[in-house]
């Protein structure tokens, strides 16, 4: 989807087709603003949307069905620096939701663990983001989240704390430090994917830095990490003539290819290997 009131939903099928094709009827049910975000669920077949703009909207889609289902709204509005992410424990899905707008909350959607009622899906509040001192952090705009196997990690985007980067443990509900940046500062327009290889445990994530020009950089940097080599942030080939602004966003398929646009009304798509 694709932001700024458009009800549009399409489809791209990699890599033989290599096209976009359109959803009839189902496109979307609402208009998408900003904070609007995505999140799959592959296991199920299914989307999961922010609608953001400032509501708190929160959608279901089901791709074999081809139709959408509003569910119960996420606890505070969205906007600018929304994002999702997902993970799956003991076969449930858990999506996590961080809502902009300089918010330190952080929401998941699933099972209730904790304290009564448990069992029942729905959102409830976790760690809210903050440095390892307790400081509390805000997610600005190009806030961002990403999951792997077992962590969600968040590039706040904080006005104060621009190259911070954290990670979630799910089974701790806290949040703890991570490699930080070094000679580039996230920016709006960061956007961020994880990738998780389950035949070997490989695990990265990929970053678009966003639009450092607010920082006198440039709008074309990416980062990715490799955990368990070296275990930091590492140059990845630039985007070249694609500037990263507001709207940009980067995703994994299955076997390795990520996938970026770059925001500010630009319709360039593209795609870049695992490695």
């Amino acid at each position: 989807m694709f932001g700024g009131n458009s009800t549009a939903f399409r489809c791209y099928r990699p890599p033989t087709t290599n096209s976009w094709s359109t959803f009839t009827p189902a496109q979307l049910p609402f208009q998408s603003g900003a904070g609007g975000a995505l999140v799959a669920d592959t296991f199920a077949s299914c989307i999961y949307a922010l609608r953001g703009g400032g509501t708190s909207e929160f959608w279901k889609y089901n791709i074999p069905l081809n139709s959408w289902l509003r569910l119960a709204d996420i606890p505070a509005p969205v906007t600018a620096g929304g994002a999702l992410a997902s993970e799956r424990r003991d076969n449930a899905l858990f999506v996590y939701a961080i809502v902009g707008g300089q918010s330190s909350s952080v929401y998941r959607y699933g099972i209730h663990y904790g304290p009564q009622p448990q069992g029942i899906i729905q959102w409830y509040q976790v760690a809210s983001l903050h440095t390892s001192g307790g400081v509390a952090l805000q997610a600005g705009p190009g806030a961002c989240l990403a999951a792997t196997n077992d962590s969600i990690f968040c590039i706040p985007c904080d006005p104060d704390v621009y190259n911070a980067t954290i990670a979630y443990s799910p089974v701790a509900n806290d949040w703890y430090p991570s490699a930080y940046f070094s000679g580039v500062t996230p920016s709006p327009g960061c956007a961020m994917a994880g990738w998780y290889w389950v035949a070997n445990g490989a695990r990265r994530l990929r970053c678009l830095v966003g639009d450092e020009s607010v920082h006198g950089g440039p709008d074309n940097h990416v980062r990715e990490r490799w955990f368990g080599v070296g275990d930091y942030w590492r140059n990845y080939t630039s985007t070249g003539t694609n500037h990263q602004r507001m709207g940009a966003s980067i995703t994994w398929d299955p076997v390795g290819w990520s996938y970026a646009f770059f925001g500010n009304n630009s319709t360039a798509f593209k795609r870049s290997a695992y490695y």
